[in-house]
């Protein structure tokens, strides 16, 4: 049986169409260097503590209770949250292959050769909320329920990222978010 022409053709187009392109991503990305960023860290931060409102047991016992660490931001300051956060974000950005300047270092990033933005964090929120664990088990008295709580932090980030020499780009308002919930290692011992 003969192959087809057209389905070789077919075939060989498929196979070479988006090697050009590929070979021009590489190329571009070899020969362009990312650019720099400078970091601009957010004024001094604002905190605000509210306990849990509610009137579910869950709520009452963690109003109680439960040692939230947005308390201890509010005694003890944001510095070591702050520093935490800027170094990680400084680490992420020179594992990526940035170069990362801090507002202290202007003058030097000013003269980098190639494109620069400026990375500034508007606001940066943290919620802090109690997440029951709740487990039941089926015995001949009826169900046994154990429970015991957690704690789930959410951050919230809105950054600006301002072009330095190209005022014709957008300066947009990007927004990110990451959940931490504690890990529940155990277990409840049934008897």
């Amino acid at each position: 049986m003969k192959p087809n022409p057209i389905y070789l053709l077919l075939i060989l187009v498929l196979l070479f169409s988006c090697n050009t392109e590929k070979k021009y991503a590489e190329q571009y990305v070899v020969y362009h260097p990312y650019p720099a960023i400078m970091l601009m860290e957010p004024a001094p931060v604002q905190i605000k503590f509210y306990p849990p409102q509610g009137n579910s047991s869950d709520e009452t016992f963690a109003r109680r209770y439960f040692p939230y660490r947005m308390y201890d931001f509010i005694n003890k300051g944001t510095d070591q949250f702050d520093q935490i956060m800027a170094n990680k974000m400084d680490t992420s950005l020179l594992l990526k292959g940035f170069k990362v300047f801090s507002d202290t270092s202007a003058t030097d990033f000013l003269v980098f050769p190639g494109q620069k933005f400026i990375l500034e964090i508007e606001q940066l929120q943290a919620e802090e909320y109690v997440v029951p664990i709740i487990d039941s088990v089926v015995t001949p008295y009826g169900n046994q329920y154990f429970d015991t709580l957690i704690s789930q932090v959410q951050f919230h980030v809105w950054l600006r990222l301002n072009p330095v020499d190209d005022t014709t780009l957008a300066t947009p308002l990007l927004y990110a978010g990451l959940n931490l919930e504690d890990y529940f290692d155990g277990g409840w011992k049934y008897i």
